[in-house]
């Protein structure tokens, strides 16, 4: 497709920001929150905090770190995992919210039978279908997942140049961690997730299957992560927003445009022609360091350090590529797939994870009608990826 500019690649960088159903990019194409547009989203690179924004044609601030997903360097950046992990998040406060509805259209239904007069019929079958999951089960899956940053994950195999996608609830070992979860509670799960990504009901199959049916490659060589991990992203939004249109949310971007996103794919190509110039390192450093340095754990944090909301100096460890061979064996455990870092690293650099966190997200026993997860204090740690928190509203 011809004409394709820059101002093309900020609209595509936008949209992709609003996967993440955590920020929004102001008029100026500043990254802010979602539901706050005067608090800017920042990213620590280095010892240095830099304002977020996407990319544009005429960048007038040069100590702000620009989001541009079309510069795939052979080293990922600090910025790129930011954005990658946003939409693994996004994906997962999605099916957070589905499964919610679901749980409160049960509910309503025993105690009301005048409000399931009210509920749609779509909104009927699908609970009609889902009885078991009861309020025991509701309870399991909000333990589950209410300290997980993402506990589905879409990811790139560099070796491979393909993504894969995954559930950990799907992984045998990550459900031993929690004992006091029944069988019939973790069945009652298992089975309204399988509806949701269209697998089998049985765990082990249906962690083979999200690998095989969701396992998409690259044609690009400019940027085939960018591709294959967008195309995996739209297969399950592609059978999940039927569901979501269920919920019947009044937030506009819940229910994923997928008109937009297959004509963002196909136009890949061409962003990358009208915006590879813009390297991200360009305006990381203006001084006497020309790039970011890699490996630097990015921090998402307030402008403003007297809200108790967001507090400074937490630190958040970004998505972590996935090793390029995936153990044959499903029922291995989801951590034993990131890589390793020797102890004494570790410690120096995730050691503020285990910090209590003072980070906020979503509540799983709220229903927010209007916004995502909000006015509730749960700490999210990513299994697998190093871990971390993240400001969710």
């Amino acid at each position: 497709m011809s004409g394709i500019k820059v101002k093309d690649a900020e609209i595509f960088t936008r949209f992709l920001i609003t996967l993440g159903a955590v920020f929004a990019v102001d008029q100026e194409g500043y990254i802010v929150r979602r539901f706050e547009e005067d608090e800017p989203a920042y990213l620590k690179v280095g010892n240095k905090l830099r304002r977020l924004m996407v990319i544009k044609e005429l960048i007038t601030d040069n100590d702000a770190l620009v989001i541009n997903p079309l510069n795939e360097n052979i080293s990922e950046s600090p910025d790129s995992k930011w954005l990658y992990q946003m939409m693994n998040i996004g994906l997962s406060r999605r099916i957070i919210e589905m499964v919610k509805f679901v749980h409160m259209t049960i509910e309503s239904s025993k105690a009301d039978a005048e409000a399931e007069m009210e509920m749609s019929i779509d909104a009927i079958e699908l609970a009609s279908r889902h009885k078991d999951f009861d309020a025991k089960a509701f309870k399991a899956f909000e333990l589950m997942t209410k300290e997980k940053l993402s506990f589905v994950t879409v990811w790139y195999n560099r070796k491979q140049k393909e993504s894969h996608f995954r559930c950990s609830l799907f992984d045998s070992e990550t459900v031993n961690e929690y004992p006091q979860v029944t069988k019939k509670s973790m069945k009652a799960i298992v089975k309204l997730l399988a509806e949701l990504f269209n697998v089998s009901n049985d765990p082990e199959l249906a962690f083979e299957q999200l690998r095989s049916e969701y396992t998409i490659g690259s044609e690009l060589i400019s940027v085939p992560k960018l591709e294959s991990i967008l195309k995996v992203y739209a297969k399950i939004y592609r059978h999940m927003n039927k569901y979501l249109a269920i919920c019947e949310m009044d937030d506009d971007d819940f229910v994923v445009d997928m008109t937009s996103l297959d004509q963002h794919i196909e136009n890949i190509p061409e962003y990358y022609k009208a915006a590879k110039w813009l390297n991200t390192s360009s305006v990381c450093e203006t001084e006497t360091k020309p790039a970011c340095p890699v490996g630097a754990i990015p921090v998402v944090t307030s402008a403003i350090p007297s809200n108790p909301m967001i507090q400074t100096g937490q630190q958040m460890v970004g998505y972590t590529e996935q090793p390029s061979s995936i153990p044959s064996n499903p029922m291995r455990r989801m951590n034993e797939y990131a890589p390793q870092v020797p102890q004494q690293q570790f410690h120096q650099q995730f050691q503020p994870q285990f910090q209590q966190p003072n980070y906020y997200c979503p509540s799983p026993n709220q229903f927010a009608p209007n916004q995502f997860m909000q006015n509730q204090q749960i700490p999210i740690v990513n299994p697998g990826f190093g871990g971390g928190f993240i400001p969710i509203r």
